[in-house]
């Protein structure tokens, strides 16, 4: 058998790397690669969180995006000059309990994020504030029963009944004795920015 040649300037091949040791330097590299990427995980969660306290924002991620609220409800509230004051009156749940409580509220929370400083909310309380309740009833003359927004605006107000901020299935429909129409729309930013714009004008 002819013998290996040996390399023309007399050095010697290296000798293969044990077993062994690749299995430590390839788990060294997978620790670094791990470590790397749990460093830039932590830095892109610390910078997204810095950039949504500088520049907050709202992305709206219902099926039915009610709370979008259109370019024309914000080209009206650009118009306003003094504080809008937005009430809120639920009667006792034992009187009459709301259906669109939550809606209405978050309806009004996306007002105020657009409106900013001119949009004034007041939450009336019928069961904790019988005072003010009382002086709002007698004053826009409604009933304790009712549940409803008030507008006010400079010296003007207008007031929407919750039976108007949302769209019915006909009572045909409903074939179950003692239960309710279900809604088939919400109209809350029609009925807002409707009232709002006639305070204005």
């Amino acid at each position: 058998q002819t013998p290996a040649t040996p390399p023309a300037d007399g050095s010697r091949e290296a000798a293969p790397e044990p077993k062994a040791s690749q299995a430590r330097h390839l788990r060294f590299r997978s620790n670094v690669t791990s470590v790397t990427s749990i460093v830039l995980a932590v830095a892109v969660f610390i910078m997204v969180n810095y950039l949504a306290c500088r520049h907050y924002y709202v992305v709206d991620l219902s099926p039915t995006r009610f709370y979008s609220l259109t370019e024309k409800t914000r080209n009206v509230l650009a118009k306003l000059d003094a504080p809008l004051v937005i009430t809120t009156y639920f009667a006792p749940s034992d009187l009459n309990p709301s259906r669109l409580r939550i809606e209405i509220e978050d309806l009004i929370k996306e007002y105020q994020r657009a409106g900013g400083d001119r949009i004034q909310v007041r939450n009336i309380d019928p069961a904790l504030d019988q005072a003010q309740a009382l002086e709002l009833t007698n004053k826009y003359n409604f009933g304790e029963e009712e549940n409803l927004v008030i507008f006010e605006y400079k010296d003007r107000h207008r007031y929407l009944r919750e039976n108007v901020l949302a769209e019915y299935e006909s009572t045909n429909a409903v074939t179950r004795p003692g239960t309710q129409p279900r809604m088939e729309a919400f109209t809350g930013e029609a009925q807002f920015t409707g009232a709002i714009l006639a305070l204005i004008e």
